[in-house]
Protein backbone atom coordinates (compact mmCIF):
# COMPACT_ATOMS: atom_id res chain seq x y z
CA UNK A 1 0.00 0.00 0.00
CA UNK A 2 1.44 3.29 -1.30
CA UNK A 3 0.55 6.96 0.86
CA UNK A 4 0.24 9.66 -1.80
CA UNK A 5 3.51 11.85 0.12
CA UNK A 6 5.71 14.55 -0.83
CA UNK A 7 7.84 12.66 -2.60
CA UNK A 8 5.42 10.99 -5.05
CA UNK A 9 3.79 14.49 -5.78
CA UNK A 10 7.33 15.73 -6.69
CA UNK A 11 7.80 13.27 -9.01
CA UNK A 12 4.27 13.07 -10.73
CA UNK A 13 4.54 14.41 -14.21
CA UNK A 14 3.73 18.32 -14.72
CA UNK A 15 2.23 19.54 -17.86
CA UNK A 16 0.02 22.23 -19.45
CA UNK A 17 -3.02 20.46 -20.52
CA UNK A 18 -5.07 20.65 -23.52
CA UNK A 19 -8.01 22.57 -21.29
CA UNK A 20 -5.11 24.73 -20.71
CA UNK A 21 -4.82 23.74 -17.02
CA UNK A 22 -1.87 22.82 -14.97
CA UNK A 23 -2.09 19.30 -14.51
CA UNK A 24 -0.27 17.07 -12.14
CA UNK A 25 -0.11 13.14 -13.69
CA UNK A 26 0.09 10.67 -10.71
CA UNK A 27 -0.75 7.83 -12.81
CA UNK A 28 -0.11 4.13 -12.27
CA UNK A 29 2.20 4.71 -8.81
CA UNK A 30 0.23 2.40 -6.93
CA UNK A 31 -1.56 4.69 -4.61
CA UNK A 32 -4.16 3.59 -2.35
CA UNK A 33 -4.47 6.56 -0.14
CA UNK A 34 -4.85 10.27 -0.28
CA UNK A 35 -2.71 12.42 1.98
CA UNK A 36 -0.18 15.33 1.91
CA UNK A 37 -1.69 17.39 -1.43
CA UNK A 38 -1.25 20.29 0.81
CA UNK A 39 2.12 20.62 -0.32
CA UNK A 40 0.89 20.96 -3.81
CA UNK A 41 0.43 24.99 -2.81
CA UNK A 42 -3.06 24.78 -4.93
CA UNK A 43 -0.98 25.00 -8.25
CA UNK A 44 -2.86 22.81 -10.56
CA UNK A 45 -6.14 23.29 -11.92
CA UNK A 46 -5.88 19.10 -12.69
CA UNK A 47 -4.61 16.12 -10.74
CA UNK A 48 -4.72 13.02 -12.74
CA UNK A 49 -4.95 9.70 -10.26
CA UNK A 50 -5.61 7.01 -13.20
CA UNK A 51 -4.90 3.35 -12.32
CA UNK A 52 -3.86 3.61 -8.48
CA UNK A 53 -5.57 1.43 -6.01
CA UNK A 54 -7.58 4.63 -4.17
CA UNK A 55 -10.38 3.70 -2.01
CA UNK A 56 -11.80 7.21 -0.36
CA UNK A 57 -12.12 10.72 -1.95
CA UNK A 58 -11.15 11.84 1.62
CA UNK A 59 -8.20 14.06 2.89
CA UNK A 60 -8.07 17.32 0.59
CA UNK A 61 -6.77 20.01 2.15
CA UNK A 62 -8.50 23.00 0.81
CA UNK A 63 -7.57 23.66 -3.48
CA UNK A 64 -9.48 26.71 -4.87
CA UNK A 65 -7.86 26.20 -7.98
CA UNK A 66 -8.45 22.56 -8.83
CA UNK A 67 -11.04 21.91 -11.31
CA UNK A 68 -10.72 18.76 -12.63
CA UNK A 69 -9.58 15.87 -10.78
CA UNK A 70 -9.06 12.29 -12.70
CA UNK A 71 -9.49 9.18 -10.74
CA UNK A 72 -10.14 6.38 -13.78
CA UNK A 73 -9.48 2.44 -12.43
CA UNK A 74 -8.95 2.98 -9.09
CA UNK A 75 -11.47 1.09 -6.60
CA UNK A 76 -12.91 4.22 -5.40
CA UNK A 77 -16.33 3.57 -3.25
CA UNK A 78 -16.24 6.10 -0.55
CA UNK A 79 -16.74 10.18 -1.18
CA UNK A 80 -16.26 11.73 1.84
CA UNK A 81 -18.89 14.49 2.79
CA UNK A 82 -16.47 17.25 2.96
CA UNK A 83 -15.58 17.30 -0.56
CA UNK A 84 -17.46 20.23 -1.20
CA UNK A 85 -16.07 22.31 1.10
CA UNK A 86 -12.51 21.62 0.29
CA UNK A 87 -12.82 21.34 -3.56
CA UNK A 88 -15.49 24.33 -3.78
CA UNK A 89 -14.03 25.28 -8.04
CA UNK A 90 -14.41 21.49 -9.01
CA UNK A 91 -16.33 21.45 -12.01
CA UNK A 92 -15.17 17.91 -13.76
CA UNK A 93 -14.94 14.61 -11.88
CA UNK A 94 -13.90 11.31 -13.89
CA UNK A 95 -14.88 8.64 -11.81
CA UNK A 96 -14.94 5.95 -14.58
CA UNK A 97 -14.59 1.95 -13.26
CA UNK A 98 -14.74 2.30 -10.01
CA UNK A 99 -16.56 0.65 -6.81
CA UNK A 100 -19.13 3.18 -5.96
CA UNK A 101 -21.95 1.00 -5.08
CA UNK A 102 -25.51 2.76 -4.04
CA UNK A 103 -27.00 5.92 -5.40
CA UNK A 104 -27.05 7.33 -2.15
CA UNK A 105 -23.13 6.83 -1.68
CA UNK A 106 -23.06 9.90 -4.84
CA UNK A 107 -24.98 12.20 -2.54
CA UNK A 108 -21.68 14.37 -1.17
CA UNK A 109 -21.42 15.66 -4.48
CA UNK A 110 -24.00 17.54 -4.45
CA UNK A 111 -21.74 19.89 -2.41
CA UNK A 112 -19.73 20.64 -5.43
CA UNK A 113 -21.81 23.49 -6.21
CA UNK A 114 -19.75 24.17 -10.03
CA UNK A 115 -19.80 20.52 -10.84
CA UNK A 116 -20.81 20.48 -14.28
CA UNK A 117 -18.84 16.97 -15.63
CA UNK A 118 -18.92 13.88 -14.06
CA UNK A 119 -18.26 10.44 -15.14
CA UNK A 120 -19.40 7.18 -13.26
CA UNK A 121 -19.64 4.76 -16.36
CA UNK A 122 -18.61 1.22 -14.93
CA UNK A 123 -19.29 1.44 -11.24
CA UNK A 124 -22.21 -0.48 -10.02
CA UNK A 125 -24.09 2.61 -8.75
CA UNK A 126 -24.86 3.29 -12.92
CA UNK A 127 -26.69 0.48 -13.46
CA UNK A 128 -29.50 1.36 -10.43
CA UNK A 129 -32.84 1.70 -11.84
CA UNK A 130 -33.11 5.71 -12.36
CA UNK A 131 -29.53 6.43 -11.94
CA UNK A 132 -29.35 8.68 -14.21
CA UNK A 133 -32.10 11.05 -13.10
CA UNK A 134 -31.52 10.86 -9.47
CA UNK A 135 -28.08 12.60 -10.18
CA UNK A 136 -29.45 15.18 -11.98
CA UNK A 137 -31.89 15.54 -9.45
CA UNK A 138 -29.20 15.48 -6.71
CA UNK A 139 -26.35 17.48 -8.49
CA UNK A 140 -28.19 20.48 -10.13
CA UNK A 141 -25.05 22.53 -11.97
CA UNK A 142 -24.28 18.74 -14.06
CA UNK A 143 -24.27 19.57 -17.62
CA UNK A 144 -22.97 16.33 -18.46
CA UNK A 145 -23.36 12.29 -17.09
CA UNK A 146 -21.24 9.88 -18.73
CA UNK A 147 -20.59 11.47 -21.95
CA UNK A 148 -23.96 12.40 -22.49
CA UNK A 149 -25.22 16.06 -22.59
CA UNK A 150 -28.04 16.63 -19.76
CA UNK A 151 -31.30 18.67 -21.36
CA UNK A 152 -34.31 20.23 -19.97
CA UNK A 153 -36.21 16.97 -20.45
CA UNK A 154 -33.97 15.17 -18.31
CA UNK A 155 -34.46 18.09 -15.71
CA UNK A 156 -38.02 17.81 -15.59
CA UNK A 157 -38.08 13.69 -15.81
CA UNK A 158 -35.61 14.05 -12.80
CA UNK A 159 -37.96 16.32 -11.08
CA UNK A 160 -41.12 14.38 -11.81
CA UNK A 161 -40.02 11.14 -10.06
CA UNK A 162 -37.92 12.69 -7.09
CA UNK A 163 -39.16 16.52 -6.40
CA UNK A 164 -41.89 17.07 -3.74
CA UNK A 165 -42.84 14.97 -0.64
CA UNK A 166 -45.33 12.84 -2.87
CA UNK A 167 -42.50 11.16 -4.49
CA UNK A 168 -40.54 10.78 -0.66
CA UNK A 169 -41.41 7.09 -1.23
CA UNK A 170 -39.44 6.83 -4.60
CA UNK A 171 -36.02 8.27 -2.78
CA UNK A 172 -36.13 5.74 -0.18
CA UNK A 173 -37.12 2.95 -2.81
CA UNK A 174 -34.32 3.69 -4.70
CA UNK A 175 -31.63 5.07 -3.22
CA UNK A 176 -29.58 2.94 -1.13
CA UNK A 177 -25.95 3.51 1.08
CA UNK A 178 -23.45 1.72 1.45
CA UNK A 179 -22.56 0.57 5.32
Amino acid sequence: MVRLNEDLIFNGFSRINPCRQRELQLRRMTITELADLGCTKDAYGCIDFSKNGITKLDNFPKLNNLRTLILHDNRVKLIASDIGEKLPNLEVLMLTNNLIAELGDIDPLAECKKLRVLHLMGNPCSYKKNYKYYLIYKIRSLKVLDCKIIRQKDRLEADKIFKGKKNLPNIKEFVNYST
